[in-house]
C-alpha cells in the first residue's frame, strides 16, 4: 500500500440536503438573529464614538 493521499469521508448527499432543509426551516430565526447582531454592532460603534474614537477607528473596533 502507498502512503499517498488518503480518502476522506465527505458528507453524503442526504446530509447536505438535510442541512439545507434545516436552514430553510429556520430562516426567520436566522434573520432575526442578524438584526440583533446589527443592533449590538451599531451600539458598540456609537459607544466608541462617544468615547472619543473617530469614525474609522470605531468601525475598525466594531468589525473585528
Amino acid at each position: 500500500m502507498s502512503d499517498g493521499p488518503k480518502v476522506i469521508d465527505l458528507p453524503v448527499k442526504n446530509e447536505i440536503a438535510a442541512a439545507g432543509d434545516n436552514i430553510r426551516r429556520n430562516i426567520d430565526a436566522l434573520i432575526e438573529n442578524q438584526k440583533s447582531i446589527a443592533r449590538v454592532r451599531r451600539a458598540a460603534f456609537l459607544a466608541y464614538l462617544a468615547e472619543g474614537f473617530d469614525e474609522k477607528q470605531s468601525l475598525e473596533l466594531c468589525c473585528k
